[in-house]
């Protein structure tokens, strides 16, 4: 998958940005359970946050990366104020732009009919389960659904 995201910053419609923050929900087996890893995997350029959440946290990404910025923040980690002096003389903070990265399936010829079934099963699920800015908690400005065929 990060793979796929790399690909996606550089060379679909290239994303620039100040750095770039990949970010991981993981499962865990403690229903409360929100705490946060952080790796710098290029530095001051790429970052990863995986968050493991309890099976019984609603993930809500902004509020959840706001305090795990924060936290980042006080503790000298990152920076993040804004690296242009014009912008910075106005008090103009960093912006973000989450881009969730959906699956999609291109059938082709070969494709057997119980494959095509369960494909387009598959298709109605995804038509029914709420918007990624409702269960992510993002603000539909600063969301941007990108898909990515599996073949």
């Amino acid at each position: 998958m990060e793979k796929q995201i790399l690909k996606s910053i550089y060379q679909k419609q290239p994303k620039r940005a100040d750095a770039y923050w990949l970010l991981h929900f993981n499962e865990t087996e403690v229903p409360f359970q929100q705490e946060y890893d952080f790796t710098e995997i290029v530095k001051g350029k790429i970052y990863r946050l995986d968050f493991n959440l309890g099976y019984k946290v609603k993930p809500n990404v902004r509020d959840m990366f706001n305090a795990a910025l924060e936290e980042l923040m006080k503790k000298g980690i990152i920076d993040l104020e804004n690296k242009y002096e014009s912008l910075r003389k106005h008090k103009v903070s960093a912006d973000f732009l989450f881009i969730v990265m959906r699956n999609t399936f291109n059938l082709d010829a070969e494709t057997s009919i119980r494959e095509v079934f369960l494909l387009n099963a598959y298709g109605l699920l995804q038509k029914v389960e709420e918007a990624p800015d409702k269960y992510l908690g993002i603000d539909r400005n600063s969301l941007l659904v990108e898909y990515i065929a599996l073949r």
